[in-house]
């Protein structure tokens, strides 16, 4: 006899897997972790290659203008003004290429012989660039693309006493001069 609840003999034993599908095979712990770590080597890699490319824009790589020291000579100063308030410009006579941009130079004013402001001071136009309580200057860039063209000029004014001045041209990726120019106040 029989007793109920049971399977009849001629069926088969039932199997999970007719009710819910057939089972997921698991993954081992091996397999996660490899999958963990290309996601970071990605992540990583991105962020990298984002960062280069942006230190490369900004430091103006892309437009072709490296770190090369450009050669630049002066004009004679135009001096004008009054005993109370002398100036002085200086225009750029030529500028060989790469020209950079304004901020990869420094300007850097001498009255007799001492610097007024020690390391120079950057340039960037339409600024007012103060040298000292009086001393100023302005850059002038006469077509307006923040390069340092033939034409451009630098306006110092704010100059009292007698005295002899100097208007140095720095390199800003080394510190070198590479172009000044000498006039005096009476």
């Amino acid at each position: 006899m029989k007793m109920l609840g049971q399977p009849p003999s001629q069926y088969p034993p039932p199997h999970e897997w007719d009710y819910l599908g057939a089972p997921k095979p698991k993954r081992s712990e091996s397999q996660i972790v490899m999958i963990v770590l290309v996601i970071v080597a990605v992540v990583i890699i991105t962020t990298v290659v984002v960062a280069a490319v942006l230190y490369i824009m900004v430091s103006d790589i892309v437009d072709g203008v490296g770190s090369a020291r450009p050669v630049v000579t002066f004009q004679a100063p135009v001096e004008g003004g009054g005993a109370s308030n002398y100036t002085a410009t200086i225009s750029v006579a030529a500028a060989s290429d790469p020209i950079s941009t304004f901020p990869g130079f420094k300007g850097q004013v001498a009255r007799d012989g001492v610097p007024l402001a020690p390391g120079g001071r950057m340039l960037y136009t339409g600024t007012l660039i103060a040298f000292g309580p009086n001393v100023t200057l302005v850059v002038r860039d006469l077509n307006g693309d923040s390069r340092l063209n033939p034409g451009d000029s630098f306006l110092i004014y704010g100059m009292t006493g007698v005295h002899a001045w100097s208007f140095s041209l720095i390199w800003g990726a080394d510190g070198s001069e590479i172009v000044s120019s000498t006039w005096s106040t009476p």
